[in-house]
């Protein structure tokens, strides 16, 4: 028998490899589309690892879009996402994680974390242009549902307005016995608040005086690192892994299926056909209340 090989011209042989190599699945070409990007999947030479993250947005930042089937913790154990993020961090390279759901739902609030991290945006409002005030829950849930990527949150709320009485910024909190955890922070889409961020802290502190022993700042370094933290006085405590559910299309919080008295963890998300995806970390940004 004569091998198929044989048929086939070399030149035929490598553009049909090529074409393999190049196959881009439909979340990627959306992305290419609406992102005006170019599909990268190569290896950065720096990197140690075999990683191909699918994009490259410049020479120091990349980006992943992550399907829920093949993200989930059948194909990516609980370190993937984390071992990928610390890989790239080694090399002074950032790189953005997003999950389909998000991309499909929430594109606009991932395409404005994408130039913001680019330093794409050139909106810019100095905060000491805007006045802090507190924002109701209606007003901070409307908010943070269109541009935060992880929605609204059961807290308190304070916030900067512009000189035309416009929301740009809020920073949503709760206290648990003697600490201040800070639930929620961002500013409008496109927009950079500059010194936004510190003018809410410093805020916060002043009502919070001689109530709080500590402050708490959780962030996803699936897209956040909190390194201008650093400025304000906090300090990293420590990192963890945490996860979400999946069926496949969307994802739910960790608490939105737990062990019973009558099912275990694993058994209750089995009759609800549901998955655990792993997030690339969480890094918790402690400050201290002097004393």
């Amino acid at each position: 028998m004569v091998p198929i090989f044989e048929f086939i011209k070399e030149e035929e042989l490598v553009e049909k490899i090529n074409e393999f190599n190049s196959y881009k699945t439909n979340l990627e070409l959306f992305i290419e589309k609406e992102l005006n990007l170019k599909h990268y999947n190569k290896k950065p030479p720096e990197l140690e690892k075999l990683y191909k993250p699918d994009f490259k947005i410049n020479e120091c930042l990349f980006l992943n879009i992550d399907g829920l089937y093949w993200h989930k913790e059948d194909y990516r154990d609980n370190q993937y996402h984390s071992n990928l993020r610390e890989e790239f961090e080694k090399h002074n390279f950032r790189l953005l994680q997003f999950r389909e759901d998000e991309i499909r739902a929430k594109l606009s609030i991932v395409k404005s974390i994408i130039n913001n991290a680019s330093k794409g945006i050139s909106k810019k409002v100095y905060a000491r242009n805007t006045s802090t005030r507190d924002v109701s829950n209606k007003q901070a849930a409307e908010f943070l549902n269109q541009n935060h990527l992880k929605g609204a949150k059961n807290a308190k709320h304070i916030g900067l307005f512009d000189k035309d009485n416009n929301l740009i910024s809020v920073l949503s909190w709760k206290i648990y016995k003697k600490v201040c955890k800070i639930e929620r922070f961002c500013s409008l889409l496109n927009t950079v608040v500059i010194g936004g961020l510190s003018k809410l802290l410093t805020e916060l502190e002043k009502r919070l005086s001689n109530q709080v022993d500590q402050y708490h700042y959780w962030v996803d370094l699936r897209y956040g690192t909190g390194n201008q933290l650093e400025n304000f006085g906090y300090q990293i405590s420590h990192e963890t892994i945490g996860f979400d559910w999946t069926d496949g299309k969307n994802c739910y919080n960790r608490l939105y299926c737990i062990a019973s008295e009558t099912n275990s963890e694993k058994e209750a998300a089995a009759k609800k056909n549901l998955y655990k995806i792993y997030d690339a970390g969480q890094r918790l940004w402690i400050k201290k209340c002097q004393i």
